[in-house]
């Protein structure tokens, strides 16, 4: 396949969207063995992304760009593959796939998402089911992976042995609280329907509460601003005879840091009952507390320097804590979903995005997108701009 000229969003500089970003043409190669380019039609923007444009994560673009080099930004796209490398037998020629970009922004054109056209490693082009607008499809990758991930694999939801698992989700109206409501209901069943359900109790503003119940389909609901969370959390565990919070994730993170130390008083192991290990389930599952840590500011050491000597500290007051209570019984570990580099919380996979697209089409899931932008000029800085302010209750997403 031939190189292709198109437009691409490049940086050279942190700052205001509007000035900091700047649409170039570029020449995009062909796709290296293994790789394949895609004609983008949707992109959607995430946290992170703004957090890259504001210069507030992502150490290596600021090392490059102190080198003199622009980056390419962008981590969510959805298009139709325009050419395939050399060894891709899987994908074809004009199929319709949606990717997540790793890096959230790359090095050279084409690497980034924010264009007319993408370079993405083929094992992780999830093809889009028929019928499946691409402004959801772009709308899924990064929030949508990152809770089925947390909910599969961290906290093995389907697999747990508790009776009835009970899950919190605090920052449930977010962009990846809101998908971790219902990805809990949709790998365990839901309590409302099954007597083995998860029990999901959304944690977000007042003016959230018929969203996270009935669009979503929380189980209970408790209004941050209006409550004591902690304390209305176990009223409610009382309320409904549970056993406690098997797992608590925390989507929305004061500057202070995770709040640990208020939910591990609620945080409670399950043991399989005898005569259950043959459902599959797993035989002894601690209490989890898991975290979407906030992003690394690069452009303020000082700042990362203090978020470090958070990180140190707390840790060591966790390991503190697990020793004191080693007596008592097992202690609910802390499993950070985002290490230090700010890079492994999702990593992109073609399975698990499949498996939400599908669940997407049957209108299993719902996939909100508050806003919708047309062009990477302007409409590339207005959705940065729209996630930016924190005050959108869904998805940006702009349509080449």
């Amino acid at each position: 396949a031939a190189a292709r000229r198109a437009k691409v969003v490049a940086m050279s500089s942190f700052g205001d969207p509007s000035t900091c970003m700047s649409v170039v043409e570029a020449e995009i190669p062909a796709p290296k063995p293994g790789w394949l380019r895609v004609r983008v039609e949707a992109v959607s923007v995430n946290p992170k992304d703004c957090s890259v444009v504001h210069g507030e994560d992502g150490l290596g673009s600021l090392l490059w760009m102190l080198q003199g080099h622009p980056v390419y930004p962008g981590s969510d796209l959805a298009g139709t593959v325009d050419a395939v490398g050399d060894g891709v037998t899987d994908i074809k020629l004009g199929q319709r796939v949606a990717t997540y970009r790793f890096w959230l922004c790359g090095a050279a054109p084409g690497e980034g998402a924010f264009g007319e056209y993408a370079l993405v490693p083929a094992d992780t082009a999830a093809r889009i089911p028929e019928g499946l607008p691409v402004q959801v499809a772009a709308a899924l990758p990064c929030a949508f992976l990152t809770a089925l991930q947390v909910l599969r694999d961290r906290i093995r939801i389907h697999r747990h042995p508790a009776k009835r698992p009970v899950v919190v989700v605090y920052g449930a109206s977010g962009g990846v609280g809101s998908p971790c409501v219902q990805i809990a209901g949709l790998l365990r069943g839901r309590a409302e329907e099954r007597a083995d359900g998860a029990f999901v109790i959304a944690v977000a503003s007042e003016r959230n509460r018929r969203r996270c119940l009935v669009h979503l389909g929380a189980s209970a609901f408790v209004a941050y601003d209006k409550e004591d969370p902690w304390a209305a959390v176990s009223r409610i565990v009382e309320a409904e005879s549970l056993d406690g919070v098997h797992a608590w994730i925390e989507c929305h993170i004061p500057k202070s840091g995770p709040r640990f130390a208020q939910a591990r008083p609620l945080l409670v192991s399950a043991t399989l009952d005898a005569g259950e290990s043959e459902r599959g389930r797993e035989p002894w599952m601690p209490g989890k507390f898991v975290s979407l840590r906030p992003s690394i500011p690069v452009a303020l050491l000082t700042e990362g320097q203090r978020w470090l000597g958070q990180a140190m500290s707390s840790a060591c007051s966790c390991l503190a804590a697990r020793g004191a209570a080693a007596a008592s019984g097992p202690t609910p570990p802390v499993t950070w979903l985002e290490p230090a580099n700010d890079y492994l919380a999702v990593q992109p996979e073609r399975e698990g995005l499949e498996k939400l697209m599908h669940w997407a089409a049957k209108k299993q899931i719902r996939v909100d997108i508050a806003s919708e932008h047309k062009g990477l000029e302007p409409g590339l800085a207005e959705a940065v701009g729209a996630v930016s302010s924190k005050h959108t209750a869904g998805k940006a997403v702009v349509v080449l």
